[in-house]
């Protein structure tokens, strides 16, 4: 007849524990019966022998082993209420193995093995410091805890990982501090609390954390870090040479509307071609396309992404110290290494330097008004720094080789009704149903321009829908007050066509003079921009 299975849950990776099924806790206690118990659940199922027993329980053998081990058996039965065969060769703990939290910690491990993560973190909950406390300086356990430990170490790489994976970095830093700490010559643990601190935007301290580790494994085993390590450290030595997280590159405060599918485009174009040119009117929304792009490549690739931004910038000679200004090239490591190297430090040094170090997307606006001196810089440094890729914002293409032009074209009646209900109620004037046919009708005389679109959404707080539908005659009086931190250029409605007006010589206003034609109302007095 086979014995009943015992009831119980037994716990040996931490304190020795034994629960009963209903929940309450059996005291075991004699040092030697707690030996005894754990012993036997370390095989649970499986027939123990005799001498491993006795070699287990004491260091120095009573006079008649065998009849010791078996009236110590039959204590452990009455004391923990389990159930103990006896066989010809030793003793059997007669208990399901997952009853055995020993044994429920390598099946979760060896479902890790298998592609379950979940599994690793749920071994790692059955671990609270060493493993088999009772017994862990006994002969016997030692390769069994040497197992344990590195079985836990695998379940820690494989839940960091996928920690790292997800970006769930709460808390990972100080745990991985701690694991390194545990195991300083374990390089994987090293890398992850690198990787984790990158990630932080902590470069110095992750550089440190490189730095004690090399040192450990010099002092320790005269050797250097391995090929992973060492070429993590080369990428945040690049990224400290190029500074990434694309600091005047800022993300839109208000809704990205109506260019989905340019930026969809865009995006194709980056993978295509290195340069792209995005060409279009005063107001068309080139600056925010090119950002929105730029975001969305920096994510995809883990890149640094500048913003330069040539608006501001009225001579040609100011064009490279430009480009140099915004990529904070002067508080650099470009900067200090090429001093330290003895090397002439020129602005054309400095970009060269920092682009060519790996894929890198610069976002050049307003090029327009000085369109020779931006097309040799950017020719430049695309021949220069070969993985680099150039955004361009400009009202004419710069006409150099590999350039792809992207025409911006207006806002289509829908997504530009859509803009201007979208920044009215931002303005705190929701747009009721009875003004959307008005609505429509001024985006359709805005000719689709989302920048007059905005001036003409912002009115809504001082005027009725009808007010401003019917003003639009005079719209150069009416599209002001843009937003105070906006460039003066987008301020106002003349003022975006002012600037492009001042782009032309002479003869060419002369000639769109000649072209120009009013019909309805009658324009105020005003000199014609």
């Amino acid at each position: 007849m086979a014995a009943r299975i015992s009831d119980v849950l037994i716990t040996v990776l931490r304190d020795l524990r034994v629960e009963s099924d209903d929940g309450s806790v059996i005291p075991v206690a004699g040092g030697r019966l707690q030996t005894l118990l754990v012993r036997l659940a370390v095989d649970a199922g499986r027939v123990v022998s005799v001498g491993e027993l006795t070699d287990a329980i004491w260091a120095d053998l009573p006079a008649d082993p065998a009849g010791a081990l078996q009236a110590l058996v039959s204590r452990l039965r009455r004391a923990a209420g389990v159930t103990i065969e006896q066989t010809g060769t030793g003793y059997r703990l007669a208990i399901d193995p997952a009853a055995v939290d020993l044994h429920r910690f390598e099946a979760f491990v060896a479902r890790g093995r298998l592609g379950d993560p979940s599994a690793y973190a749920e071994a790692l909950g059955l671990l609270d410091g060493p493993p088999l406390p009772l017994v862990a300086d006994q002969p016997w356990a030692l390769p069994l805890v040497a197992r344990i430990e590195q079985q836990a170490i695998e379940a820690e790489h494989a839940v960091i990982e996928s920690c790292l994976a997800t970006g769930d970095l709460t808390g990972l830093a100080a745990r991985l501090r701690d694991l390194v700490a545990a195991h300083p010559l374990d390089e994987d643990f090293a890398g992850q609390l690198i990787r984790t601190l990158r990630a932080q935007g902590q470069t110095a301290k992750a550089l440190a954390a490189y730095e004690q580790t090399r040192r450990t494994l010099a002092d320790t085993l005269g050797t250097d870090p391995g090929a992973a390590l060492q070429e993590l450290y080369a990428e945040l030595l690049r990224g400290q040479e190029t500074p990434l997280a694309g600091s005047a590159l800022r993300s839109g405060l208000t809704s990205f509307v109506g260019r989905d599918q340019d930026l969809a485009g865009l995006s194709t174009d980056l993978d295509d071609h290195r340069l792209i040119t995005l060409v279009g009117p005063g107001g068309a929304g080139k600056t925010r396309l090119a950002t929105e792009a730029g975001i969305a490549w920096r994510e995809r690739h883990r890149a640094p992404v500048w913003f330069v931004e040539l608006a501001p910038v009225s001579e040609p000679d100011a064009v490279l110290p430009a480009f140099v200004a915004a990529l904070d090239l002067q508080t650099s490591r470009v900067f200090e290494r090429l001093r330290a190297a003895g090397r002439s430090v020129d602005d054309w040094a400095l970009l060269t330097s920092a682009l060519s170090t790996g894929p890198a997307l610069v976002i050049v606006d307003n090029c327009e008004h000085l369109l020779d001196e931006a097309a040799d810089v950017i020719d430049r440094l695309l021949v220069s720094a070969p993985m680099l890729r150039v955004i361009a914002t400009s009202r004419e293409p710069l006409a150099i080789d590999g350039e792809h032009i992207r025409p911006l074209p207006p806002l289509e009646p829908s997504p530009a009704a859509q803009l201007f209900l979208d920044r009215a109620a931002a303005a705190g004037v929701p747009v009721v149903s009875a003004d959307l046919a008005a609505v429509t009708d001024i985006v359709q005389r805005l000719d689709g321009l989302p920048l007059a679109i905005e001036l003409a959404a912002a009115r809504v707080r001082t005027m009725t829908i009808a007010d401003i539908a019917e003003r639009l005659s005079d719209r150069f009086a009416l599209l002001t007050g843009g937003r105070r931190t906006a460039l003066p250029r987008h301020r106002t409605l003349y003022a975006v066509v002012a600037w492009s007006w001042d782009l032309l010589d002479p003869v060419e206003r002369d000639l769109l003079q000649r072209f120009s034609v009013f019909s309805g109302a009658r324009m105020r007095s005003r000199q014609r921009p």
